[in-house]
């Protein structure tokens, strides 16, 4: 045991030295340009960057390195069937949707990309940009945005529809009171740009377009979408979309008063001062409240530049609050700032927000050096964030740096976040770069795991992320996670939660597509439905402070099955606590690593799975350590 941890220290610092090394320029008045065919936007990228860092992965500062041999599709049939990480009992149940695509990208930032009707929670809906052929890039002529059907809580899937059969991609979806799935892409024969797909009746694919551009000559692409309330409601939807532009982002708020015909509330595009390339989104509480969370341009607002704002409608979208700040980038002393990743859900008729947090210097960000996930909500730590995630020396997720200049990534993020339809139950899923690399041209770039994470208290704390998805040879890229904003009810106990998730699993690792396009790619859309049994939390059993760390004895002990373990933490700590069996061999993780506020803290502790016998229980955070015996009877 002891060998593995300081082989792993020793990867880790070796890795620490890598990331530092790579900075990615965003400035559009730096000179050396690279076309991202993804976000079709400008980004800058220091000459020397990729070739140095290639020169260190070859060089075996890295040693997970896959050959750089030219590519050969060995891997092509998608992972499916279930799967049960390191975690004890987290079983996830891997369906191919159907569709496969060329063309990788399915956002610049975090799509939403699924939609379980809480009023129906067998209907499920799903849309994926899909591009069968690898033909004439950048333009990839056949990419559709494709949209997908279960009525079983996708244990079976049918293609619908292409919506629409031209063009088109980046599609979100929500849907209607009536259970009816709604859509946005952009699309167009000429001028490209959003518009908005209601179908007649759940399933069908009998869609009614609606284009809200108006002649407008700048191209609003990007959206995101939510119904209102009631199909009644004189607002029947709200959307966001935005015109990319280098110099200048523009990113606006459409109100639409039909579902047949473009005709809305005043101006066609009300303004909001959002960065453009998806930094926005957009969800609904239970009654009604309509909730924006959107980070501030890099290049316009300088004073805002990198923070997340949040502002809300109480009126069915008809007015908005003034934005509130919820994350200050300036306040921050490790020079980071809100970064492409963003989401948001209600639990309720409250808020929760969760974003991507990168290392930023002006307008240049660090692709490789360690970063978090925050989360926030009005009623959590008095309004101010806490960190969900965190990568790098003392965090909760080991994650290798991110290489490739193309893809705007970092060792975690593009975070989704979604809530349990029962209780006060929250999850989060996100990407983190594995350490595993593969060269391809110019472009080196690593493969991608999805981690999952859970909150059982509104988002107070977050249990230690898992990773979601397999490591498996040939190695396999997974990417882009999207969580349904509202999950279908507990599981068969009390203690069993369900998770929606869609997401994309391909042979190659998530690389430039424009010029440079990967024969190995053959992404597929993945639904994974998870079910987490007996969720392990840290409670919080009083927040006076106490004067020194100290481990209590398990309660009740002997125990059959279930027994709590209290401690006393007088400070911010990370903390570490395991269950070893009489052997000596670890049998559970009840907290790894995990950051805990100072307080009077309890862990539930399951040994169901667990034989009759002595077992020790070692509590670590920072400096202190201490190990207790405790007997498990059954």
């Amino acid at each position: 045991m002891f060998k593995k941890l300081s082989l792993t220290i020793f990867i880790i610092a070796l890795l620490s030295n890598l990331t530092y090394s790579q900075q990615i320029i965003l400035n559009p008045q730096q000179k050396t340009y690279y076309k991202n065919a993804k976000s079709d936007a400008l980004i800058v990228a220091d000459e020397n960057v990729t070739s140095d860092i290639i020169k260190k992965l070859e060089s075996g500062v890295v040693q997970d390195n896959l050959n750089s041999a030219p590519p050969v599709k060995i891997n092509s049939v998608p992972f499916s069937g279930t799967y049960s990480p390191e975690y004890i009992g987290f079983i996830a149940t891997f369906t191919p949707i159907g569709g496969s695509s060329y063309y990788p990208l399915q956002s610049n930032a975090t799509p939403l990309q699924i939609w379980q009707d809480p009023n129906n929670i067998n209907n499920i809906h799903a849309v994926y940009t899909t591009c069968p052929t690898m033909d004439s890039p950048p333009s990839y002529p056949n990419r559709r945005t494709a949209y997908y059907f279960s009525s079983n809580k996708g244990v079976t899937w049918s293609y619908v529809i292409d919506s629409p059969a031209i063009r088109s991609g980046f599609g979100n979806i929500t849907g209607t009171s009536d259970g009816n799935a709604m859509i946005v892409d952009h699309n167009g024969s000429s001028l490209v740009h959003c518009k908005v797909y209601v179908d007649v009746a759940p399933g069908v694919g009998a869609f009614t377009e609606i284009d809200p551009n108006n002649g407008a000559p700048n191209q609003r692409i990007w959206g995101r979408i939510i119904a209102t309330q009631y199909t009644s409601f004189p607002i029947k939807y709200v959307m966001i979309s935005s015109v990319n532009n280098t110099a200048f982002d523009s990113t606006f708020i459409t109100k639409g008063t039909s579902l047949s015909s473009p005709t809305f509330q005043g101006s066609n595009y009300q303004p909001i001062n959002s960065n453009s390339a998806e930094g926005y989104q957009i969800a609904r509480g239970s009654d009604g409240r309509i909730g924006i969370t959107y980070i501030a341009p890099d290049v316009v607002d300088l004073i805002n530049a990198n923070d997340v704002f949040f502002m809300e409608s109480t009126d069915n979208g008809s007015t908005f609050s003034t934005p509130l700040k919820i994350f200050d980038s300036r306040a921050e002393v490790d020079s980071l700032g809100a970064l492409r990743g963003l989401s948001i859900c209600y639990l309720g008729t409250v808020p929760k927000v969760a974003f991507d947090i990168a290392g930023i210097s002006g307008t240049s960000y660090f692709p490789g050096k360690p970063n978090k996930i925050g989360f926030w909500s009005p009623n959590v730590n008095s309004g101010n964030y806490v960190i969900m995630a965190k990568s790098g020396p003392g965090g909760n997720v080991f994650a290798g740096p991110r290489t490739s200049p193309f893809d705007v990534l970092t060792p975690i993020g593009r975070v989704s976040i979604g809530a349990s339809m029962v209780g006060d139950i929250l999850f989060a899923a996100f990407m983190a770069q594995d350490t595993i690399y593969r060269v391809n041209g110019t472009d080196t770039t690593s493969y991608s795991f999805i981690y999952i994470t859970e909150s059982q208290n509104g988002g107070a704390t977050w249990h230690i992320p898992q990773r979601l998805t397999p490591r498996t040879t040939p190695a396999k890229d997974w990417s882009f996670p999207s969580i349904s904003p509202t999950n279908d009810r507990y599981g068969v106990n009390f203690n069993e939660y369900i998770v929606n998730i869609n997401c994309s699993q391909d042979d190659a690792p998530l690389s430039d597509a424009l010029t440079t396009p990967d024969p190995l790619t053959n992404q597929r859309n993945t639904f994974v439905r998870v079910l987490i049994q007996n969720p392990i939390f840290v409670q919080n059993i009083s927040s006076e402070v106490p004067a020194s760390f100290s481990l209590k004895q398990n309660f009740p002990n002997p125990f059959n099955p279930t027994t709590k373990i209290r401690f006393d933490i007088p400070k911010l700590s990370n903390v570490t606590l395991k269950v070893y069996n009489i052997a000596g061999q670890e049998v559970a993780t009840l907290v790894n690593n995990e950051v805990v506020s100072a307080g009077v803290k309890e862990v539930t502790f399951d040994a169901t799975k667990l034989a009759s016998g002595i077992y020790f229980y070692t509590l670590q955070a920072g400096d202190f350590k201490e190990t207790k015996k405790m007997i498990l009877m059954k």
